[in-house]
């Protein structure tokens, strides 16, 4: 081979149905991976190690549970009606039998967390919280099917028989945050003000004791045969070797503030005899942990050398604090290994305390999201509550945008919840609302989230509390003009719309305000005829074609509208919920054009709402879209159409209570889902399109020319090309004008010399019929086979050629380049 040699070489194919397109229409897609699977932005109200697993709750995604050697969390929210999880407890001597409790009851699960079920006759409207109902179920392990509970409102009951039985109530009537029960049958509960004990006497339960203090965490423990308890009070831990008569400071005065509380802790017996403790202290929002190994006698401060996760993106601005601690746990094998949570934390030290690693295992995302937007180059953005906004990038960690490190822990006039965002190449646009704001505001960045400017000229300096969705008015729904990038419509919740003609910077409310101002994310732009809709938790949809002068009720009289979007032939989908004047659930409404009416066309028949949708831009017939009941049941669904809303299909994944916004890939081939409580995914979607496989492989060529080589790599057929003009060319048939996937792989295959620094990948031409369309780069490795994929419009019909010309092929004494083609296919 000539080693000075610059080669071109042209893929031929041939087609008999294809259009001529424009250059910047034709798609290289992005096969990269993005880093989804942060956690944060819910809490982690427990972690829990019990029969060689650890288990992890949420009070927003539910339960996942992982083995010791495994590096990523498992969910297992199957049969568990309610996400929103705020304690979890097994039994030792049945350990497949435990109790998870949550804001709709209590489940019960047979088979070590893997499937759950709620618990009947349970009192009427029991709840349970995060934070306030920590630690409120004892087991009876005699009869681990029967337990003791504490509630929200005193009451402490005896689960039995499949019924609960009221035992006592508590003075006060307090919250029971913890609950224990001695070996010989003495109940201890702890709440916010006090610690009581109670005992049964002549068959009656009775008061017997109470100490004013808080007392938000109680545990047992055993050592030498004789059992202690032990409770957080104030800023102490006590221990009782008596059955809760007399109590015992283990003296931690000079470790916690008298203005701190003592909250968490776990005790277990060790190697030297002694109990082994964990204490977490809190005051504000810092926290802090002691650990003893000598039963209290000495303590020592244990978060000084700790190993922050370079996957948590809010690093950056909040300055590796260790926010308010929510739980602590032993190994329930090992006395050197430790955990606790926090927030959005999960620690483990493996050497008693002296080192913590974050997020030592990976998956357990509960992020509670609630806008999503893609970049050109396959970026995800995401706006959320609590964590701001972030970059998910293609093979790169996530990184936060906003809020930004500031001296003062971070930035009081960012940090908070953010709702919508928008990404218009360098720009991007969105909507928060501030912890310490009195108002909604927007925030924007030329410069792809280097710098930011935070806006509320024109907007209302208030929240609105005139009926508003959630307990105030936000600001959710933004939308670019789709006709004038330079222009936005904002509706915010009970105060109207929104206008500005200067992208974003100031802002004037529309002439008239809508006849209803309850605003979701209902809002969309009909680019072809400049109607703006706006749909309304209330009564239906309005229209206006003058920016606000003037509108028009659209119908859907009394509906509640979530959401709605058009398609770029003008055709208008709306999504609707329960309300008290509508037999219909979660529906989707059509209306075709601006002169014809609404028409039902799929009532899902659920409790719900859709309040997500999403339409395919590649294609104005695919639609998918989001049921969700918001009060934390299981039983969110994403269904798709591909025929303008004719049929429907559910897609088949896990979305915990639904998805809060969602946008299609670079080339629609997957989608990108901003869950309420199962955080940021993706999700495949190819084995729900309605895709015709047009038949082409690597071995049905129409024409091979003698310039191509046979090879054989990995027991796999592929071509390598090694010499000028080779060629190759397939015929298929086309029935319709959709764009036209072209799916293979590549590598590189030179022999021994390998690919130059710095080679960019193969530079493909792409020619249709002759006339040069686009240049795209494919990726190459002298390794790994690289998948690519491309999309080529088309809308006539007739024989076409597409060519692939490769431009860029380089030959010197130490590198050289052969593009290894194999596995080839094209669809529509």
């Amino acid at each position: 081979m000539d080693i000075t040699s610059i080669r071109c070489i042209t893929l031929v194919v041939a087609i008999l149905s294809i259009s001529s397109c424009l250059a910047e229409q034709i798609k290289i897609c992005p096969t990269n991976q993005h880093q989804l699977d942060w956690s944060g932005g819910g809490a982690y109200p427990k972690i829990l190690s019990h029969n060689d697993k650890v288990y992890l709750i949420s009070d927003v995604s539910g339960i996942w549970n992982a083995g010791y050697a495994e590096a990523e969390w498992q969910q297992t929210n199957s049969g568990l009606a309610n996400l929103s999880v705020s304690n979890i407890v097994f039994s030792t001597s049945q350990p497949l039998i435990g109790y998870a409790t949550t804001k709709s009851g209590i489940s019960k699960t047979i088979d070590g967390g893997e499937t759950w079920q709620d618990l009947n006759n349970l009192p009427d409207n029991v709840n349970f919280k995060r934070w306030e109902t920590f630690n409120n179920i004892a087991i009876d392990e005699s009869m681990p099917t029967e337990f003791i509970f504490g509630d929200r409102k005193g009451n402490i009951y005896r689960y039995e028989s499949e019924h609960a039985q009221l035992l006592i109530t508590t003075p006060t009537e307090e919250v029971i945050s913890s609950l224990i029960v001695s070996n010989q049958g003495t109940i201890v509960a702890g709440t916010s003000t006090s610690r009581y004990i109670f005992r049964q006497l002549n068959n009656q339960w009775q008061l017997t004791k109470q100490h004013p203090s808080t007392t938000l965490d109680l545990t047992v423990a055993g050592l030498n045969d004789q059992q202690s308890l032990f409770a957080t009070s104030n800023n102490q831990v006590l221990i009782s070797v008596d059955d809760g008569v007399q109590w015992e400071s283990l003296n931690l005065e000079a470790h916690i503030s008298d203005t701190s509380v003592a909250h968490r802790l776990a005790v277990k017996s060790n190697s030297l005899g002694e109990f082994s403790l964990i204490v977490a202290w809190y005051e504000d929002w810092k926290s802090g942990i002691l650990v003893s190994h000598d039963s209290g006698k000495t303590w020592q401060n244990s978060l000084k050398e700790i190993d922050y996760s370079n996957t948590n993106p809010t690093r950056s601005w909040n300055h590796n604090d260790i926010s308010k601690i929510m739980s602590v746990n032993f190994d329930y094998k090992n006395e050197n290994i430790l955990y606790f949570t926090t927030y959005w934390g999960i620690w483990r030290s493996i050497d008693a305390g002296e080192t913590w690693t974050e997020n030592f295992k990976t998956g357990a995302s509960n992020t509670v999201g609630s806008g999503i937007a893609i970049t050109e180059n396959g970026d995800v953005v995401t706006a959320s509550m609590d964590v701001g906004l972030i970059r998910y990038p293609t093979n790169g960690q996530p990184t936060s945008l906003l809020p930004i490190a500031t001296d003062q822990y971070f930035d009081n006039d960012m940090a908070g919840h953010f709702w919508n965002v928008i990404v218009q190449s360098k720009k991007i646009i969105a909507t928060s609302s501030a912890w310490q704001s009195e108002a909604n505001q927007i925030v924007i960045s030329e410069d792809s989230g280097v710098t930011w400017q935070r806006v509320s000229q024109g907007l209302p300096s208030y929240y609105s509390t005139d009926w508003p969705i959630w307990s105030k008015g936000y600001a959710r729904a933004l939308i670019a003009d789709k006709n004038d990038p330079n222009k936005f419509y904002l509706g915010i919740d009970g105060h109207g719309l929104y206008i500005s003609t200067n992208g974003g910077y100031e802002w004037q409310r529309s002439l008239t305000k809508p006849p209803s101002k309850r605003i979701y994310n209902a809002l969309d732009q009909d680019k072809l005829n400049n109607i703006l809709y706006w749909g309304t938790a209330s009564n239906g949809v309005y229209s206006t074609n003058n920016d606000g002068e003037t509108w028009v009720h659209t119908g859907l009289k009394k509906k509640y509208v979530y959401d709605l979007v058009v398609s770029q032939d003008g055709a208008v989908y709306a999504g609707s919920a329960n309300s008290e004047q509508d037999g219909h659930g979660a529906a989707v409404f059509k209306k075709q054009n601006p002169e014809s009416e609404w028409e039902l066309v799929k009532d899902f028949n659920v409790v719900g709402a859709v309040d997500a949708m999403v339409i395919d831009p590649l294609n104005p017939e695919r639609i998918v879209v989001s049921l969700t009941n918001w009060i934390h049941k299981n039983e969110g669904e994403l269904h798709i159409s591909n025929d303008a809303g004719i049929n429907w299909q559910k897609i088949n994944a896990n979305v915990g209570i639904g998805i809060a916004d969602l946008v299609f890939s670079t080339c629609s081939q997957q989608l990108f889902v901003a869950g309420y409580s199962q955080g940021i995914s993706q999700i495949d979607i190819s084995d729900y399109s309605a895709i015709q496989d047009l038949n082409v492989n690597i071995n049905n060529f129409y024409k091979l020319q003698d310039s191509w080589a046979w090879s054989y790599y990995e027991d796999e057929q592929a071509r390598s090309v090694w010499k000028s003009d080779a060629a190759i060319s397939w015929k298929v048939t086309v029935e319709n004008t959709k764009d036209i996937a072209i799916n293979f792989e590549s590598i590189n295959k030179p022999g021994e010399r390998k690919l130059p620094d710095n080679y960019p990948g193969f530079i493909i031409e792409v020619i249709v019929n002759g006339e040069s369309k686009a240049q795209l780069t494919v990726p190459a490795s002298d390794t790994e086979w690289q998948q690519s994929s491309i999309l080529i419009p088309i809308d006539t019909t007739g024989e076409k050629i597409i060519e692939f010309k490769w431009l860029n092929n380089i030959s010197s004494p130490a590198t050289d380049t052969n593009w290894g083609l194999r596995k080839i296919s094209m669809s529509q």
